[in-house]
């Protein structure tokens, strides 16, 4: 198959804020930053949201940095598009966003290719392949499945970021999937928006339990890079906790137990999810539940107190920018039996003022308070 360049190549499904026919239902990543004022919004799964969304923070950051405080964002990102665009085609960056080939690949590594491959569909968690069962899929990990390269780069993506418990002597996990976690990204007005809402001042990173930005995963040289990355905020939004490679058809992926483990909570948290404390006393991250609607968990996800307790770090960093203007949250996530089964996604959107969402929401009699959240 001839190679498929993330950059070049359209994988990312959008939702323009006009239709024409110049506006295709996929785009690559240069069209996300050069065309992203055009581009109201994203329109994929869940986990495939939470997972490009990182992707597009770690390529912004990796460009332009970050603001040293909270109240740095003003000029922040004015000049994105172009300076995204020449990131990406820089001759040590490109060529690590190509899905096959002989040189470096996309979160891929060059592992042994011995015995029969996994079959790709183990990197889609919609399908109803091994311990995953859907209602409504029923080819399991039939070898007569056909997949497109947009499919299996978003598929890879998600995979590395959220996939629980794999098996086979492996126990690492995608940071993602840490405790069911909910993720909650701030929706802009454009693409673009949304980008630089969801980047992180280095300020409060700290609150992550990361201490740098460091750098992306793809830019890590040697082996000491690699596993420095996996406690940085650049290289938890690129993760590779997977060692695999795919085959030139598609049709599966070759694999090795050993490969990197990103520490999870505590200390470690991703900048889009929100913490909280239990009827022991005991911090934890707020957990998605099946069977639990997000609202009424949203007065936990936008709380904001003196000691930045509790909201993400994404929504304290972003706070001073709002006054009474209203504000988009999306929240959504993964949802897994904690070990290697994953149930189902939820996810949700809440259109409120910031401010007022940040100090003064108050639910009426009957919901339950933070102690009441399900273990």
């Amino acid at each position: 198959m001839q190679n498929f360049n993330l950059i070049d190549h359209p994988w990312i499904p959008v939702r323009w804020k006009s239709t024409t026919a110049d506006n295709p239902p996929l785009v690559s990543l240069h069209d996300a930053f050069v065309r992203g004022e055009e581009i109201a919004d994203l329109d994929c799964l869940p986990q495939e949201r939470i997972s490009i969304i990182r992707l597009l923070v770690c390529i912004t950051h990796a460009t332009i940095g970050a603001p040293a405080t909270p109240d740095g964002w003003n000029s922040f990102g004015d000049n994105l598009a172009q300076e995204a665009t020449d990131y990406l085609e820089r001759d040590d960056i490109h060529p690590h966003f190509d899905l096959l080939g002989d040189g470096p690949r996309f979160l891929q590594e060059d592992v042994p290719e011995k015995g029969e491959p996994v079959p790709t569909s183990k990197l889609i968690s919609s399908l109803a392949t091994g311990n995953n069962p859907t209602l409504l899929d029923h080819h399991g990990m039939s070898s007569s499945r056909d997949y497109d390269p947009a499919t299996i780069a978003r598929a890879l993506l998600t995979f590395q970021n959220f996939y629980p418990l794999y098996g086979a002597g492996y126990k690492g996990k995608g940071p993602c999937c840490e405790s069911n976690a909910i993720h909650s990204i701030l929706i802009g007005k454009q693409l673009q928006e949304t980008i630089l809402l969801n980047c992180i001042d280095l300020q409060t990173i700290s609150t992550t339990g990361c201490k740098t930005l460091g750098n992306p995963s793809w830019e890590a040289q040697t082996k000491a890079e690699s596993i420095t990355s996996t406690t940085t905020i650049l290289g938890r939004l690129s993760p590779r906790h997977r060692s695999l490679k795919l085959t030139s058809d598609l049709s599966g992926f070759y694999h090795r137990k050993e490969s990197l483990q990103y520490p999870g909570w505590e200390p470690f948290r991703e900048a889009s999810v929100t913490t909280f404390i239990d009827q022991k006393d005991n911090r934890r991250i707020l957990p998605a539940r099946v069977s639990r609607g997000i609202w009424r968990d949203l007065h936990i996800i936008t709380l904001l107190n003196q000691n930045h307790d509790g909201t993400s770090p994404v929504l304290q960093s972003h706070e001073q920018e709002f006054d009474d203007e209203q504000c988009t949250i999306w929240s959504g996530a993964l949802v897994t039996d904690l070990k290697a089964k994953i149930l189902n996604t939820v996810e949700s959107t809440f259109t409120l003022p910031l401010r007022e969402a940040l100090n003064k929401l108050v639910f009426s009699e009957g919901v339950e308070e933070r102690g009441d959240i399900p273990a």
